[in-house]
């Protein structure tokens, strides 16, 4: 079993019938291994690799994956959200029309809600078809994290967007943490916030339904100058 990063950039996770696989990524997003994992070793693996190297961890929804890492008294750096960033590229103006992230319908998901205490925990990987969420299995999340990158790499604005998807994926680990600890997440505060960083949102993509979860998301052309992030004391943002 791997245990430190070995160059890596971004370490993808994925849900497996038996347990989870991790694929490590380079700087420039090439795949350069797969570790498969028992669900019972992931927490003391995510650990070790935290001590060992920044990486940033690329998952499909960060309730999904985040929680049980807090109950394990696991905390990570930094992450992407999939499902989170994949509704601000396909909304944002920023971002080319063709582009195939605008396509990529299986991830316009809810996100994953626990439903009772005693509901499945992350790690029993049982295939319980009644949870919410977007995809998870490892491959699926490889295609969209390179569709998102690509539709970045593509935009009007790379810059503009990596600091929004950043600061998107750091506000996910955030309302995780708070919620841990017994404190409610206000998304009316985290949406302040943001405005305040990188300005009012504009109208949505034209084409694009405009529903809650949407409408939550949706970028456009930014008026104001970005500024840092709020320190949390152990986010960066994305390289």
């Amino acid at each position: 079993m791997v245990d430190r990063a070995d160059g890596a950039s971004w370490i993808v996770l994925g849900r497996a019938d038996d347990g989870v696989v991790a694929a490590r990524l380079g700087a420039d997003g090439e795949e350069l291994d797969r570790t498969s994992l028992r669900a019972a070793d992931l927490t003391d693996w995510i650990a070790a690799i935290e001590r060992a190297a920044s990486v940033r961890w690329v998952w499909s929804d960060s309730p999904r994956w985040y929680a049980d890492l807090l109950d394990a008294g696991v905390r990570v750096a930094r992450c992407h959200d999939l499902r989170l960033c994949h509704a601000i590229l396909r909304d944002s103006e920023l971002v080319s029309a063709d582009a195939p992230v605008r396509a990529a319908t299986q991830w316009d998901a809810t996100p994953f809600v626990e439903e009772s205490d005693s509901m499945q925990a992350l790690f029993d990987l049982g295939g319980d078809e009644a949870v919410t969420g977007p995809p998870g299995g490892l491959d699926e999340c490889v295609q969209e994290f390179r569709r998102q990158r690509a539709a970045i790499d593509g935009s009007a604005d790379p810059g503009r967007l990596r600091l929004l998807t950043a600061a998107e994926s750091a506000g996910a680990l955030i309302a995780v943490e708070l919620r841990a600890a017994g404190l409610p997440w206000d998304a009316a505060t985290h949406e302040a916030l943001l405005t305040e960083m990188l300005g009012e949102r504009p109208l949505p993509f034209p084409g694009h339904d405009s529903g809650d979860e949407r409408g939550r998301h949706r970028v456009g052309p930014l008026r104001r100058e970005p500024q840092p992030v709020p320190d949390r004391g152990h986010v960066e943002l994305q390289r």
